[in-house]
């Protein structure tokens, strides 16, 4: 099982634009990840994670009534966003309120 979805759809000719996912690897673990992209200069490119081990992703998904299998479409229902131009604080927040639906649910993230 590996299932992932973006939860920040970007639609523009910007020159650089903000991406934040959620999956769940074969391991049962829950990865979101915010990613930055400079399409003019990738040296300020740069991916934040947080990882949540197998035992905390099934504290999520206990606690939000959401099957495992289900969690990523759970997710996206909940924190899809579909915008034309995006800035740091559109993802940084969405990014943010994950992060804390993660300890509001009684998970531990790790930050990579």
């Amino acid at each position: 099982m590996r299932d992932i979805v973006d939860l920040i759809e970007v639609d523009n000719d910007a020159p650089y634009s903000y991406w934040v996912s959620v999956e769940v690897t074969e391991k049962q673990e829950m990865i979101v990840e915010l990613e930055y992209k400079n399409f003019e200069n990738h040296a300020h490119d740069y991916k934040q994670q947080a990882i949540v081990d197998s035992e905390n992703t099934a504290i999520i998904s206990d606690y939000l009534q959401v099957q495992l299998s289900d969690l990523t479409e759970y997710l996206h229902d909940e924190y899809y966003h579909s915008i034309c131009y995006n800035e740091s604080e559109d993802a940084e927040g969405l990014f943010a309120d994950l992060l804390d639906l993660i300890l509001d649910c009684g998970a531990k993230y790790k930050l990579k």
